[in-house]
């Protein structure tokens, strides 16, 4: 198995180094920059934790954050013509990634529901699945076990499945090397976002990038999202990796409930 390094810094171990840990949606202020790999851990309301940091995996910078449910709440912003890294800022949420894949005319390719609201709809495609969130739990499912007609308050379609019931998933044809984004769900159900940094000369397979959700951060469930150029990742005032298109179709916002 490649080598992984993975590190992780604690509330106390960032008030040593001075930096100040806002406890509400503020940014983050008075950030140390270094060249070392970008880590934050905070303390929000009701005790509960938000993680969020980087994992170095074959010279790849993956950025990830793990929320849960039941106090930090997904949503889908569209643009008709496309949105920007920017457009989406405007909006302040507390952290962003690129959502579904798309269509040339940025029309989404898959099953998306936002706030209760059905934005487009599920496709047949091979090994795809639906993340989806229901009375505050979140779970994957393959789309043939899908049930359309539930109350959901979140879903997104992506392929493949990577990990199902603590099973990495069978890939084939699995050479491409490419920034990869990924929705997950741990041992603790807590729903993780990750995102590579898009460079057009390196990436990651599907399957590496399974194996590092499924080692280094506990997803018993997986599926990608759009990757390669798409690949985007933001957490206010702290992580910015903005890939290598203009625009894409939407984004998956998180803020706190």
């Amino acid at each position: 198995m490649k080598q992984m390094k993975r590190s992780l810094l604690t509330l106390s171990a960032l008030t040593l180094l001075g930096l100040v840990v806002a406890t509400t949606g503020t940014p983050l202020e008075r950030i140390v920059q270094k060249e070392t790999t970008p880590i934050v851990s905070r303390k929000i309301p009701s005790q509960q934790d938000l993680k969020a940091g980087t994992i170095k995996y074959q010279n790849e910078n993956i950025h990830y954050i793990t929320i849960n449910p039941e106090h930090f709440k997904l949503e889908l912003f569209l643009g008709n013509n496309g949105l920007t890294f920017e457009d989406v800022q405007k909006k302040n949420p507390l952290a962003f990634v690129n959502g579904s894949f798309f269509n040339e005319d940025f029309s989404p390719h898959g099953l998306l529901i936002s706030s209760y609201k059905k934005l487009s709809n599920k496709i047949k495609k091979s090994n795809s699945g639906v993340f989806f969130i229901e009375d505050e739990k979140a779970d994957i499912k393959y789309d043939r076990r899908f049930n359309e007609s539930g109350d959901y308050q979140f879903a997104i379609q992506g392929y493949p499945v990577l990990i199902y019931n603590n099973q990495l998933q069978k890939i084939s044809n699995d050479t491409r090397k490419t920034a990869r984004t990924v929705l997950g769900i741990d041992q603790n159900s807590e729903i993780i976002l990750a995102s590579s940094e898009y460079s057009y000369l390196k990436g990651l397979t599907l399957t590496e990038m399974a194996n590092l959700m499924h080692t280094e951060l506990n997803c018993e469930k997986a599926v990608n999202l759009d990757g390669g150029s798409s690949s985007q990742f933001y957490l206010r005032g702290r992580i910015e990796s903005k890939g290598g298109k203009d625009k894409i179709s939407n984004y998956i916002l998180i803020s706190k409930k």
